[in-house]
């Protein structure tokens, strides 16, 4: 509110915008959520007020998490606390509280303005990783068809290694490429009723984004290189283990037939020593006869 009265939001005509991330809500049970404001003021005690805020919000936190309590639609937000502060400046608020059964947290994202939106909405993700997961990660939009101007505020996933915040990013990029579509066949079709449509048709769309990254855009496209090695590594991974699979095959076989010529000699040398044998008996045998001969 003090840069808002020294910069005069008040007079100005344009398009004022502020965007908040990490505004979590969530479920609170049967711990009523208008208390929670409350310990704002408390953390103002040194170390006991941050020890008491801590407890009561772990506490709501972990009511709302109860199976038995968990389909009770009450719902800290603390979204309205900061919407109502800057009313007088920008008294147009979008966000979305949706909670989806398997997360903790909500989007945690707010968008502000001086100008209401002639559109809005919010998605969540489809890919999320890690942690990040316990929060239903998304973006909100708002569109304004005076300025031609789609705003967007985002959270993009933080842990992991930037796989899943590429996807996300990806998301986004598709909804951009939708919603443009959408916008210039409305466009199209209502330029001749609506005076803000006619005077910007034809007209490319402006897109403000706005958000926690969770990235270091400088080396973006750094990441996205070690994406595609990392991808190609893996490729060549799965190819050398075929051939070493394949090695060790040929190899047995290999082994297989060995062990075969080896019996085979084997077989081949006990014949030949045994057939020296049986006819040195055959000769003795002889000789035993001549003497019986001889001898009559």
């Amino acid at each position: 509110t003090k840069m808002a009265k020294e910069e005069d939001w008040k007079s100005y005509d344009g398009l004022i915008l502020c965007a908040f991330q990490e505004v979590w809500s969530w479920r609170t049970g049967i711990f009523p959520p208008f208390l929670l404001p409350f310990l704002g003021y408390v953390e103002y005690i040194p170390y006991l007020g941050i020890l008491l805020s801590f407890i009561f919000q772990f506490i709501s936190l972990l009511l709302g998490l109860l199976p038995i309590l968990k389909c009770i639609p009450i719902t800290y937000n603390p979204k309205k606390q900061i919407a109502s502060r800057l009313k007088k400046f920008v008294p147009h608020s979008y966000y979305d509280t949706n909670i989806p059964i398997k997360h903790i947290l909500d989007n945690g994202l707010l968008i502000l303005s001086n100008k209401e939106a002639d559109k809005y909405g919010s998605f969540g993700y489809r890919n999320h990783a890690c942690d990040d997961s316990l929060a239903y990660k998304g973006f909100v939009y708002a569109y304004y068809k005076k300025y031609h101007c789609l705003v967007i505020n985002t959270h993009l996933q933080s842990a992991g290694d930037g796989t899943a915040r590429l996807q996300q990013i990806e998301e986004l990029k598709t909804f951009i490429s939708k919603f443009t579509d959408l916008i210039n066949k409305e466009m199209q079709s209502m330029k001749n009723i609506d005076d803000d449509y006619r005077l910007n048709v034809n007209k490319k769309l402006k897109i403000i984004a706005t958000g926690d990254f969770n990235i270091d855009m400088t080396n973006h496209d750094l990441i996205s290189q070690h994406e595609k090695r990392k991808q190609q590594l893996v490729q060549d991974m799965e190819l050398r283990t075929i051939e070493i699979e394949k090695s060790v095959n040929s190899d047995q076989s290999i082994i297989t037939s060995e062990n075969t010529v080896a019996s085979t000699i084997s077989t081949v040398s006990t014949i030949s020593t045994q057939s020296p044998s049986k006819e040195s008996n055959v000769d003795e045998e002889e000789e035993k006869e001549q003497k019986k001969d001889s001898e009559f």
